[in-house]
């Protein structure tokens, strides 16, 4: 027992040195910072009418799980929306969906996100993303009247 403090304290100063010292990547954003986020709605069914022309850029993904087992992505709407930090923004979406988006600071060169879903009486679905170098963060959801609801997020600064 007497080895596992010493191992706690040995391991505590380097972690608390490189915290103090700002030696991980991340990069508290601002408080009044803001960024721009793009949310597609996309309806994924397996009609076999293919990928939306809007929705080719990221046709790469879409081959991968889970995504895989669809093999049509419709884009059913598209809105733009600005973030403040730590302050969660409501998304219009489709039918009895409810959602918001919250910008939750930077890593890097990325910002981090948390995407919260939510229908009728279902437990609500949080997913926590990243996005950045154009490339969305992309989540499946809920049932769509033909498949799944998938929404992707791509953000600027």
């Amino acid at each position: 027992m007497a080895n596992n403090k010493k191992n706690v304290k040995f391991w505590t100063i380097p972690l608390m040195l490189l915290l103090c010292c700002g030696m991980f990547r991340s990069t508290p954003a601002n408080a009044d910072e803001k960024v721009t986020c793009r949310v597609f709605t996309i309806e994924a069914t397996s009609d076999g009418t293919g990928i939306d022309d809007a929705l080719k850029p990221y046709a790469s993904i879409f081959a991968q799980k889970p995504f895989d087992s669809f093999n049509s992505f419709r884009l059913a709407d598209e809105k733009m929306y600005q973030l403040s930090l730590n302050t969660p923004t409501t998304l219009q979406l489709p039918g009895k969906l409810k959602g918001t988006l919250e910008f939750k600071g930077k890593s890097d060169n990325r910002l981090n996100l948390n995407l919260n879903l939510s229908k009728n009486q279902s437990p609500p679905i949080v997913i926590e993303g990243t996005t950045g170098s154009g490339v969305p963060f992309i989540a499946a959801g809920f049932k769509s009247p033909k498949g799944r609801w998938v929404f992707a997020v791509k953000c600027a600064r």
